[in-house]
């Protein structure tokens, strides 16, 4: 539910479904810091709250856990894109 408002948001801003997924790679890319295609949890936790969802912490849990699913405190990029593609 949460991750469905997510893509909304991003597809809404973004126009068609195409732009979303490379929007998202940029996205990706911005809290990437040493380019190495994967940024830990906590990153990701902070860019979902500089998108000023209005996601409580309990929330961004729960799109970290289900991004996350070998729970390795990581998340990359095709991990991501792939997610998105799903919901």
């Amino acid at each position: 539910k949460i991750l469905h408002r997510l893509r909304k948001i991003l597809k809404t801003r973004h126009g068609i479904y195409g732009k979303v997924v490379k929007n998202l790679e940029d996205w990706f890319n911005a809290f990437d810091k040493n380019h190495d295609g994967q940024i830990s949890t906590a990153e990701f936790s902070q860019a979902l709250k500089r998108m000023d969802l209005g996601l409580t912490k309990e929330q961004i849990e729960h799109v970290i856990q289900e991004i996350d699913a070998n729970h390795d405190g990581s998340i990359d990029k095709n991990k991501l894109q792939i997610y998105f593609l799903q919901i």
